[in-house]
């Protein structure tokens, strides 16, 4: 099995995102440690119809470079080929906090369940603050 285990993408040619994934040395990232299992955001530009998301394609990976926080998903690489764009980032089980909200009892979490996701979510953005960076 390869380092690259599990990866979500829209858009792109699978044998094209293959030897992308694989000519990112993804074993020397991180304290030296093997990563096993990555997420990439993989972005075709032809296909970007906005001007303002064309104009700031980059600017996610510039701002996640900068960040370094328990709670603020990692970025390992950033790769381009023609116009295939990849941001590869430290895969984070569970999926997104909107579907499992969505999950929960009339999509609501109690007061118990809310607690620790708040003070995650208000470390992680004091972290971005501190660092020059808002999110909007």
């Amino acid at each position: 099995m390869g380092i690259i285990q599990w990866f979500n993408y829209s858009g792109g040619i699978v044998l094209l995102l293959s030897i992308l994934c694989f000519s990112a040395d993804l074993t020397q990232l991180g304290n030296n440690k093997s990563i096993s299992q990555v997420a990439m955001k993989v972005i075709d530009t032809h296909k970007i119809k906005d001007e303002y998301v064309r104009k700031n394609i980059l600017r996610e990976a510039l701002l996640l470079k900068k960040l370094n926080h328990p709670n603020i998903v990692r970025l390992y690489e950033t790769l381009k080929q023609h116009s295939i764009y990849c941001i590869v980032t430290e895969y984070v089980p569970g999926g997104e906090l909107l579907s499992y909200l969505r999950r929960q009892n009339e999509s609501k979490l109690s007061e118990s369940q809310a607690r620790p996701i708040m003070r995650q979510l208000i470390s992680a953005l004091y972290h971005m603050h501190q660092s020059g960076i808002v999110h909007r």
